[in-house]
């Protein structure tokens, strides 16, 4: 079956906000299935390395051999929506999106990543990242499809 996964350390906990995602999520599933894992965010109490250690091996665990994956990550480049649009067409049916955890993750998730990209050089809250993912990928979708949405 073919699948976008956004896999996402920690877990989207306002309601409002989880509205939102569900309300992106549903728009999706008209072009493509699409759903989100949650990882749990590593005890707080270890030091920044053993987390971010801890964080991305459990996320490369998670991607699947055959996904392509996208990366977001704050030092990467920046792209346009019909940029983005036209990686989530190149990069196939089985996706995988990963959203770190707030202090990031380590070289191996890098390595991985067949596309890398930032989304700002703003800093987000990671669950008000989730959402500006869906959003994009819903235009995208839009996009690919030759449908108007609003700018």
């Amino acid at each position: 079956m073919t699948m976008i996964r956004i896999i996402c350390i920690g877990k989207m906990k306002d309601k409002g906000m989880k509205s939102v995602e569900q309300d992106y999520l549903k728009r999706i599933q008209h072009f493509h299935k699409c759903q989100i894992i949650e990882l749990k965010e590593a005890n707080p109490a270890f030091e920044a390395e053993r987390i971010i250690e801890d964080e991305s091996e459990r996320l490369l665990k998670t991607v699947k051999d055959n996904e392509y994956l996208i990366l977001f990550d704050v030092k990467a480049r920046q792209m346009d929506s019909l940029q983005f649009a036209q990686t989530i067409n190149h990069a196939g049916s089985n996706i995988a999106i990963i959203i770190g955890g707030s202090i990031g993750f380590d070289d191996r998730v890098r390595q991985r990543a067949n596309q890398i990209i930032s989304l700002s050089k703003m800093t987000f809250p990671h669950l008000l990242a989730r959402i500006i993912i869906l959003e994009q990928l819903f235009r995208a979708y839009k996009i690919l499809n030759h449908q108007n949405y609003h700018k």
